[in-house]
């Protein structure tokens, strides 16, 4: 699996932030994009998974433009983590996360036994079965942020785009998420 960005330009509307953007990662690449706030990480991000339409240029994944993909297939190949605050009240960390499941569960959301076995696997890599029964808007902004990344691992993509994946994270939670992001 590429993902590919060729002559790429991001923005708003008609207002560019970059122009002429061109890279590739490979399948089992792990690549950190650094840049001062404001600068367009995020923007970049959102336009890499589809989310944002490009100004210019193309974003293609094995070799495929993306807006030629349709939304239930992309979620299927890029799972994408934010830092934007979520508002979700009333589910159960457990259920949250199994919404990493959506693009194989169908209309009706119904669960088989490996969708099951991979959310419970998930949660164990991460170390957060204390949190499964929790409610997501009661947990700290730390722990929210591992379950985020747990929900988009549960999507089982081979392209995940992380936005700042250790904001809110301590030190030892850090660690853990770059040493599991660098095993998956």
């Amino acid at each position: 699996m590429k993902l590919r960005a060729q002559q790429l330009s991001i923005g708003y509307n008609s207002n560019s932030v970059f122009d002429n953007i061109s890279f590739s990662v490979n399948e089992g690449e792990l690549v950190c994009l650094l840049g001062v706030n404001g600068v367009g990480k995020s923007t970049l991000l959102r336009t890499l998974s589809g989310l944002q339409k490009n100004l210019s240029g193309d974003v293609f994944i094995d070799g495929v433009e993306i807006s030629k993909i349709n939304v239930q297939q992309r979620a299927k190949l890029v799972s994408i983590v934010f830092t934007e605050k979520i508002s979700a009240e009333n589910i159960p960390v457990q259920e949250f996360i199994a919404l990493g499941r959506a693009p194989y569960t169908g209309l009706f959301g119904k669960f088989t036994p490996n969708d099951k076995y991979i959310v419970e696997k998930v949660i164990a890599s991460l170390k957060i079965q204390k949190l499964r029964d929790k409610y997501f808007h009661q947990i700290s902004d730390g722990e929210k942020q591992k379950v985020l990344i747990a929900r988009a691992l549960c999507q089982q993509t081979p392209v995940m785009l992380l936005d700042e994946p250790t904001a809110f994270l301590d030190f030892r939670s850090k660690k853990e998420i770059l040493e599991l992001l660098r095993m998956v």
